[in-house]
Formats: C-alpha cells, structure tokens, sequence
C-alpha cells in the first residue's frame, strides 16, 4: 500500500506541475471567446453606441502585443490566439465605423 501512495503522490507532483501550462493554453481561448457575443450582438443589432474606440485600439494594440511575445515564445496557441483576437477586434474596427451614425 506504501507504493501506491508513493505513486499517487508523484502522479500529483506532474498534475501539480502541468497546471501552469494548463492555465496558459486555456486562457487564450476563452480570452478569444469572450468577443464573440459582443461581436454578434453588434452586428445583429447594427450599432455600436456602446463600443468606445479607445477601447477598440487598445484591443487591437494588446493582442498585437501578445502576437509577438507568442512569436518569440514559440507559443502557438498564444500567436493563433491573438491572431484570432485581432481579427476580431478588427472586425469591431470595421463595425464601429460602417455602423457608426453620421
């Protein structure tokens, strides 16, 4: 029974280890899922009364950001996050000035 305690405890040693790196490919994604209702509610609604451009920019600006620190990383799922939260953002961009009222 000493063995499999032995062995349970360093079975947790490696999830207590991975966890970090769990965290760091889960974040990104529901960092890119997060937009996705806003997103749709803009486009379905057709105005972007609520969206602050400064906001639009920094977003745009911080996924850039994280695009070269993922690049210098060398990790993917950061870069095709913030490839993905780009585009989204630009996507805000774009909606934010075709529904924008005169």
């Amino acid at each position: 029974i000493f063995s499999y305690i032995t062995y349970i405890m360093n079975n947790m040693s490696v999830i207590y280890r991975m966890f970090p790196l769990l965290i760091a490919r889960i974040a990104p994604v529901v960092n890119t899922l997060q937009f996705i209702p806003q997103l749709y509610k803009v486009v379905s609604a057709q105005h972007v009364e609520g969206l602050s451009f400064t906001s639009l920019m920094l977003i745009i600006m911080t996924n850039l950001l994280w695009l070269i620190h993922g690049y210098n990383t060398e990790d993917y799922s950061l870069i095709i996050a913030a490839t993905l939260n780009g585009f989204i953002g630009c996507l805000f961009m774009f909606c934010y000035f075709h529904f924008k009222k005169k």
